[in-house]
């Protein structure tokens, strides 16, 4: 492809078809699995579960705080 794309004039348009057809083979030969898994979404998708899980961890810890809170105020009252 490299080759292809140095032989092409300034003026001239890419072979798009055959550009595509380059990668496919490469992608065959090697025996990748098309699993929409790109190196692009990885890195969001980390994120997008870090910040999920952040998000419920500060969820159980506001749960914890109002259950503690809840214990203290019956075991206060039941010294009275």
């Amino acid at each position: 492809m490299l080759k292809y794309c140095k032989s092409l004039k300034f003026e001239e348009d890419p072979n798009y078809a055959y550009m595509k057809e380059l990668l496919k083979d490469v992608f065959t030969r090697n025996k990748y699995e098309y699993d929409f898994d790109f190196d692009w979404n990885t890195r969001s998708q980390f994120l997008e579960k870090k910040t999920t899980f952040s998000h419920l961890m500060e969820r159980q810890l506001q749960f914890t705080k109002k259950t503690s809170a809840k214990k203290l105020a019956v075991v206060n009252e039941e010294e009275k």
